[in-house]
């Protein structure tokens, strides 16, 4: 099948399953990412619903006072290592979430979600990339079960809107949308488990980083 294609993999200078990573811009109200032939954002119109294939993590964010921007590997688990590292490559923090949350929430830094998913008719594995309000607001929806990714295709609902003093914001909000036939979920498994395999052919690299504590670069 074409997306399982190490061609084209080589073609993107990546071997991350992913095509597309799109972050939510607040002040914009959608998805941007970072077209490299343009030199700039540029927005992305979501497909009218669409297979969540997984649900990973990573950090993010400017540090003020080591006055750098911060980024961590991927972890599809809590109970994975993050290896966070500052711009210049060496590494800031590392531990999983339960040893290092309290210095992340102490800098501000953020917590990603990335939500891999895929349509049949693209037949392309993309990211949305989410934080803050629009983090809480999935974890939310999947307590509540008005998202099951498991179940179900999922589609933006809506976009709202927050304030927090005087800092004003909006964010995503997904809901179920049809329930996924065999044929999705056959796509959903096979995308899923080209994403675990790119996982676990980096993960070694990482755990050797940190028992070294290099600084080369990470594999995501």
């Amino acid at each position: 099948m074409t997306y399982f294609s190490e061609d084209l993999q080589e073609k993107r200078g990546s071997t991350h399953p992913s095509v597309e990573w799109a972050k939510w811009y607040s002040d914009d109200q959608c998805f941007k990412y970072w077209d490299k032939e343009k030199e700039k954002n540029v927005e992305i119109k979501l497909p009218d619903d669409f297979i969540v294939v997984a649900e990973w993590n990573s950090i993010w964010g400017y540090v003020s006072a080591l006055k750098t921007w911060v980024r961590s590997n991927e972890i599809p688990n809590f109970s994975d290592p993050f290896v966070v590292r500052k711009n210049d490559g060496t590494i800031w923090l590392q531990g999983t979430w339960n040893e290092i949350k309290d210095q992340v929430k102490g800098v501000k830094a953020k917590l990603q979600k990335h939500i891999h998913y895929t349509t049949p008719d693209s037949l392309e594995l993309k990211t949305l990339i989410i934080s803050w309000a629009g983090l809480t607001e999935w974890i939310d929806a999947l307590k509540n079960k008005t998202v099951t990714p498991g179940t179900h295709k999922i589609k933006l609902k809506k976009i709202e809107k927050g304030k927090t003093g005087k800092i004003e914001y909006s964010y995503p909000v997904f809901e179920n949308s049809k329930p996924l036939d065999a044929n999705d979920k056959n796509l959903q498994k096979a995308m899923w488990l080209w994403l675990q395999k790119h996982y676990e052919e980096t993960k070694w690299d990482v755990e050797k980083e940190i028992e070294k504590k290099g600084d080369t670069e990470l594999p995501f």
